[in-house]
């Protein structure tokens, strides 16, 4: 298994935040889980999850999966 740590920005709600989520890959041949860690605003004010929407948080998962997939390809 390989836990990858990524560090993304993201302003598509309006305002700029940092999302640390970790990807888990068991090297099974299916897809990573992707876990959010923390959602931290500009100002270092962290953010609750449950005031995002489900949808959001896997937007989110999907550009962190967008991230995991440049980086493999170019390896």
């Amino acid at each position: 298994m390989k836990s990858l740590v990524y560090t993304i920005k993201d302003d598509s709600l309006g305002i700029p935040l940092l999302i640390e989520a970790e990807l888990c890959d068991f090297e099974d041949g299916e897809p990573p889980i992707i876990v959010i860690n923390e959602i931290t605003s500009s100002f270092n004010a962290q953010i609750n999850q449950w005031a995002l929407s489900d949808r959001y948080k896997e937007i989110i998962k999907d550009k962190i999966y967008q991230e995991w997939c440049r980086e493999v390809r170019h390896a």
